[in-house]
């Protein structure tokens, strides 16, 4: 391995006592790593720590943040009111349902007059074709 691939090692401290002395020796003559190290030294100094004030902090937070939802909107109580509703649909239905029955009558919009001629019509439909077995 290169000496100079142990700078990183060495800035972030990261070297045993033995190759952090042979990196220093190394240092003497390699004006690259001086200089990388310069470079270094010089963003360390530089880097500056933002802070953001604490009230914008705390509407960051509250805005990302999940709450816990409240008990009557919970997994479960969903269930219930689907259930519910449902029921409620079916117990209002039920009405309806009853009168539905007669709509499917054929002679529902029949007048009596018109049933006794249909049905004196088909009286003599079946005498004229009386089939014998």
């Amino acid at each position: 391995m290169n000496v100079c691939d142990n700078l990183p090692l060495y800035l972030y401290g990261e070297l045993n006592e033995q190759d952090k002395e042979i990196f220093k020796r190394h240092l003497l003559s390699c004006r690259e790593c001086r200089e990388n190290m310069q470079i270094f030294k010089e963003i360390q100094e530089n880097k500056k720590v933002c802070v953001a004030p604490k009230r914008v902090i705390d509407a960051v937070f509250e805005k990302t943040t999940r709450k816990p939802p409240l008990l009557i909107f919970s997994k479960s109580f969903k269930t219930v009111f689907a259930l519910a509703a449902c029921f409620l649909a079916v117990i209002l239905a039920a009405p309806y349902k009853k009168d539905a029955r007669f709509n499917n009558n054929v002679y529902a919009d029949t007048s009596i007059e018109e049933i006794i001629n249909i049905d004196s019509e088909l009286d003599e439909f079946e005498s004229d074709f009386m089939f014998y077995a």
